[in-house]
């Protein structure tokens, strides 16, 4: 039986951590579900009249880094960090760490963004868990695991 090519990973170990410098991150806390930044280039066409053959042309516009989105079990010092985070409209650093941790350092994506959705859905018979939308701003940068 030949080995995977690869080693499959779930989504326990990952973190989100917040940092108001960039040099040292602080995590978020309980969260739930950690969707990363959902970046997307745009599409340029370059088509013109006269072209040999009727096929629309394109190239890679400018990349829109999207948002990260989170659910966050409610705690009132946490959610009260986020809440001035939005309610002051404070671009921060954030850091995403996926949970591959091989020797040292697991693999991170590291951006900045402020936040621009804060919600508080309370269930009568279930946990309160906060949802918060982060607008990503600039670059996106990954680095490996080492």
């Amino acid at each position: 039986m030949a080995n995977a090519p690869y080693t499959t990973y779930i989504g326990f170990g990952s973190d989100l951590g917040r940092s108001t410098d960039g040099s040292s991150y602080a995590s978020v806390g309980n969260c739930q579900e950690i969707t990363p930044p959902d970046s997307k280039a745009s599409d340029k066409d370059i088509s013109y009249v006269q072209m040999a053959a009727p096929w629309r042309q394109f190239q890679p516009g400018m990349i829109d880094p999207g948002e990260c989105t989170f659910k966050l079990i409610y705690e009132k010092t946490r959610y009260a960090l986020l809440f001035a985070d939005f309610s002051a409209r404070a671009t921060r650093y954030w850091r995403v760490a996926f949970p591959d941790v091989l020797t040292t350092t697991g693999s991170t994506l590291n951006f900045q963004g402020y936040v621009n959705g804060l919600s508080e859905p309370m269930a009568i018979d279930d946990e309160v868990v906060v949802e918060c939308k982060i607008k990503v701003s600039g670059q996106v940068t990954f680095t490996q695991a080492t």
